[in-house]
């Protein structure tokens, strides 16, 4: 499957509490004991899916057990903040992102932590296209659709926090179409109450929403990249 391209930013960064990657000649001595690789954000969602992939894989290198912990709230700044203060031995890392590590500090200067001095980067997992779903029952079938159905009616939309990047995107989105939608933090960008229509949408990555979409129980309004996704064609870009 080829890479997904994220053109929205919303990247996802192994890093961990004042580690430093050892030299070659010495890797084999790195760890010495169980690595945690915290997930600041709920289960279920991109960074979670991630975490628990690589986990395995980094075990079966390093001969060593590494596992994976979620510690979500505050759009990732929780557990940022965590890992931020944890031993600085290299055995607790985490799964970062644009809403921690870019725009939550951004926009909050006291989040708790310096996204660039408490951390050590390691290195880029993987970026992943932002897309707005949509449950049917709004009746919308495309961005247009959900514009004329924002002006006739309240909708609201989720995003794992405040400051968040799907939160972002939703600001964006309204300040472009002229609209009002109500902004909802969630945990998993809402996913499960988007499915119980208890909120209207969701601006979330397509490895969050991918298998509802695939179910058909979301419709998927547009994404966020230049050009449609290679694993989802159907679903037209904003620029479209």
């Amino acid at each position: 499957m080829p890479p997904l391209r994220n053109l929205a930013l919303g990247v996802c960064c192994l890093v961990g509490g004042a580690f430093a990657h050892p030299p070659l000649s010495h890797a084999q001595e790195w760890p010495t004991k169980p690595v945690k690789i915290v997930v600041a954000f709920s289960p279920g969602g991109s960074a979670d899916q991630l975490g628990r992939l690589i986990a395995p894989l980094l075990s079966s290198a390093f001969k060593q057990q590494f596992y994976v912990e979620n510690r979500p709230g505050n759009s990732g700044s929780i557990g940022s903040a965590l890992v931020a203060r944890a031993e600085p031995d290299g055995t607790t890392l985490l799964i970062g992102g644009s809403g921690p590590h870019i725009t939550g500090p951004a926009i909050n200067p006291n989040i708790g932590y310096d996204p660039l001095k408490d951390f050590s980067h390691i290195g880029m997992i993987a970026g992943d296209t932002f897309v707005l779903v949509a449950n049917p029952a709004e009746g919308a079938k495309s961005l247009a659709d959900l514009v004329a159905v924002a002006r006739s009616k309240p909708l609201s939309s989720s995003s794992p926090g405040a400051g968040s990047l799907g939160h972002l995107i939703l600001e964006q989105f309204k300040r472009k179409a002229g609209i009002d939608i109500q902004h909802v933090p969630a945990p998993n960008s809402g996913m499960t109450e988007v499915l119980g229509n208890h909120i209207s949408m969701s601006f979330t990555t397509l490895l969050t929403a991918g298998e509802q979409i695939r179910a058909g129980k979301f419709a998927a309004l547009g994404v966020t990249s230049v050009a449609r996704s290679p694993a989802y064609k159907d679903i037209p870009t904003f620029a479209e």
